[in-house]
């Protein structure tokens, strides 16, 4: 199993992409033939850290995130940039797979033998994200993409949890009047490094100006992230106006003398958030996997229904069952 990991990860860091997602299938397996494959891998990336420029872009259904990415990471290919673009679509209730696609969406993205696409299901993971998005960058890294670009499922109740691994959080937004917020939850424009108007083309462009003003002067209110001089921007995938003042922004604050040690401490808090949820989840699921103590809910549900206990009564017997 070692020499096989060594092998798969080798190629991986020669820039295979077929080993690459070889290794992405062997992350995201819940196999247990996979998991010691899967643990040798990540401590290979682990030990062989390499940097990238890691871009979150998240926005409501129909915000154009694909067509944009689409059109962004082809421009970044055209750099001589390595974009590996991790497209997190909504799952099939029955067969947990992805139901999108978004990859057949970046047609020109996917000719370039500089972009790597991989459409991951979110199997009703919460956050906007894959379960194991995280590891995912990691092997692209290895594999020498210098920036990788996390596409989320859409706006929804926890959408901004991928804030906390990426480097910059880009939020899209469609042009529309008066609606100053557009329905967006406050909390995903004070998180965002930057709002893009999408779609600023044709007959939307007055409009798409206005709805510029708007989050100016909204985040003005709410206060947003300082990574940025500019914080919103007009963009057009198909006509491809804003992309590279868009990159402009980025490229200047990670060119900036300090980016790297900032880079790292943001990490480092990264890291915590995620070793914590991962400990709390994996404490969990061990309960949860537990006969006597699943028998036991399953006792204590049907004695809350039928109103013989009290829920607070019933969660203090929970308490007891794992504290005892």
């Amino acid at each position: 199993m070692k020499f096989e990991a060594e092998v798969l990860f080798d190629k991986l860091q020669n820039s295979d992409v077929t080993a690459l997602s070889r290794a992405i299938t062997i992350i995201e397996s819940k196999a247990k033939k996979h998991k010691e494959l899967a643990n040798k891998l990540l401590s290979l990336s682990k030990k062989n850290p390499k940097q990238s420029i890691r871009i979150g872009i998240s926005g409501m259904p129909g915000a154009g995130k694909s067509t944009f990415i689409d059109a962004f990471g082809s421009m970044l290919t055209g750099f001589g940039h390595k974009v590996a673009v991790l497209a997190v679509d909504p799952s099939s209730t029955v067969s947990s797979g992805s139901i999108l696609g978004d990859k057949t969406r970046m047609d020109e993205l996917a000719k370039s033998e500089n972009a790597f696409i991989r459409p991951s299901p979110s199997s009703g993971y919460l956050g906007g994200t894959a379960s194991k998005t995280r590891e995912i960058i990691s092997l692209c890294e290895a594999a020498n993409y210098d920036i990788i670009i996390i596409e989320t499922v859409g706006i929804g109740q926890s959408e901004t949890e991928v804030k906390t691994m990426v480097d910059f959080f880009l939020l899209l937004i469609l042009p529309a009047g008066g609606d100053e917020l557009q329905g967006i939850k406050k909390g995903a424009v004070e998180l965002a490094d930057m709002v893009i108007i999408n779609k600023a083309d044709g007959d939307k462009v007055e409009i798409a100006k206005r709805t510029k003003l708007d989050y100016q002067q909204a985040i003005r209110i709410l206060g947003q992230s300082n990574k940025f001089n500019e914080k919103v921007f007009l963009s057009s995938a198909l006509e491809k106006i804003g992309l590279n003042e868009i990159w402009e922004e980025i490229f200047k604050y990670t060119h900036r003398n300090n980016y790297l040690e900032l880079q790292s401490i943001e990490r480092s808090k990264q890291d915590k958030y995620w070793i914590d949820k991962t400990f709390e989840a994996t404490i969990i699921e061990h309960i949860f996997q537990n006969d006597y103590f699943k028998k036991e809910l399953d006792n204590l549900k049907i004695q809350v229904i039928n109103n013989n206990i009290t829920l607070e009564s019933a969660l203090m017997k929970i308490k007891e069952f794992i504290f005892k």
